[in-house]
């Protein structure tokens, strides 16, 4: 065997070291660029967040430490909507607000599933219905600004004896007979509300979605389409993290301890068929709000109770929600529901949770009636003389168990 030159192998040597050198230069600024994209991405995060602080401008311990975490959650949520929205091929209904994912005074009523869609898609969603005391399917954005379209209720779905339908989302009407829910071309969201009434029988649905029109598979992720995704995110964190602000502070400047009347909010963030009320309590710990109605003809209705960061406030180890069936009515026809810090051992207490101010939110859906509740500043000791005669007592066990049908409600509602 002929020798290796000794010439030769050092030229390749030098080959293979000048090569590994130019890959490690290619790796090293790659590494360096991935690390500037991380950095620009935390501080552009910390600007927003600090910038939602210096906005809200919070007085109290709960409310700055809330703030928080808010924060955080908000972080969560925007990365979690640029992630799933970034694959347009297969798109996936996920759980929204619950524990987690809080915003904009979400529903102690409602199970929300949704999902990242495109406006110029076309998709099946389909299942069995649950016993929801009634369904919402409605089309949105919510980024520059929130922006509500299209809506249908369960009822439109025609669902079969045992439950099942199915619901095509499009931008143009489809050629068989089946429900049709018009897809703006704006829209990027689909979300399923599920409102429960009575929270001891009524049990979710099962749904499923689905893309019909075929689109290619995503390509494989590179370090530009990172950056641009952690922009995104900072960009969606920035813009959804302030949006309830200006609505919370207008509500604690005029009405403090009162409740503007119910209206409809047209095109607005909720339900069209919706009418929503909202005020601020602000209470000492000796003191009341006392919250009298006139029973509204409606489909549903209910009241809850809010932060300073329009998040609801812990209904399940808390009684801070009550719906029409879950409310006690009075001997008179009207229904009295109090807001106190303490237990005032009285029905329909709406407990805060330790905060001594914060959002008071109703909603009547469906509604033929919308009486404008009166709300009533009292102190705890004199309560008893603003309550009918025979106003029944409530024992800390009957508070206790009514936390515990919650609690079970809350475990079926969010069942993976």
């Amino acid at each position: 065997m002929r020798p290796f030159p000794l010439a030769l192998a050092m030229v390749l040597t030098a080959g293979l070291v000048l090569g590994a050198c130019s890959r490690n230069k290619a790796a090293q600024a790659g590494q360096e660029s991935a690390e500037a994209a991380w950095v620009a991405y935390c501080e552009q995060l910390k600007q927003a967040g600090l910038e939602v602080l210096d906005e809200a401008d919070p007085s109290l311990e709960i409310d700055r430490a809330e703030g928080l975490t808010y924060l955080a959650d908000q972080v969560a949520s925007a990365t979690r909507a640029v992630l799933d929205a970034a694959d347009p091929g297969e798109p996936l209904l996920t759980l929204g607000s619950q524990k987690l994912g809080k915003w904009g005074l979400d529903s102690a009523d409602a199970k929300y599933v949704g999902a990242h869609i495109r406006g110029d898609g076309r998709y099946r969603l389909h299942g069995k219905l649950g016993s929801a005391h009634f369904v919402a399917i409605q089309l949105y954005r919510d980024e520059p600004r929130y922006e509500a379209y299209a809506s249908l209720s369960g009822d439109d779905l025609h669902p079969a004896p045992d439950g099942s339908f199915e619901l095509i989302v499009s931008p143009q009407r489809p050629s068989r007979g089946v429900p049709w829910l018009a897809l703006d071309p704006k829209a990027t969201n689909l979300l399923v509300r599920e409102y429960f009434y009575d929270w001891q029988t009524e049990k979710p649905s099962t749904l499923w979605l689905e893309r019909l029109d075929p689109v290619a598979p995503a390509a494989p992720l590179r370090l530009a389409s990172a950056e641009v995704r952690l922009q995104q995110i900072a960009q969606l964190f920035r813009a959804r993290a302030p949006m309830w602000l200006p609505r919370m502070k207008k509500t604690r400047m005029l009405f403090t301890n009162r409740l503007v009347a119910p209206r409809v909010e047209k095109g607005g963030q909720g339900l069209a068929d919706n009418a929503y009320g909202a005020g601020w309590f602000s209470l000492a710990p000796d003191e009341a709000l006392l919250i009298e109605l006139e029973e509204p003809k409606a489909y549903a209705w209910s009241f809850q109770l809010g932060n300073l960061w329009w998040e609801s406030i812990d209904y399940l180890s808390h009684s801070a929600s009550l719906n029409g069936h879950q409310a006690v009515r009075s001997r008179d026809g009207r229904y009295r529901l109090v807001i106190s810090l303490e237990d005032p051992g009285v029905p329909n207490w709406l407990d805060p949770a330790g905060h001594s101010e914060g959002m008071v939110l109703y909603r009547y859906q469906r509604a033929r009636t919308t009486p404008a509740p009166k709300a009533t500043l009292v102190k705890i000791a004199e309560l008893g003389k603003l309550l009918p005669v025979g106003t029944p007592q409530v024992s800390a066990e009957a508070r206790r168990a009514a936390l515990r049908l919650r609690k079970e409600h809350a475990a079926r509602r969010w069942a993976p």
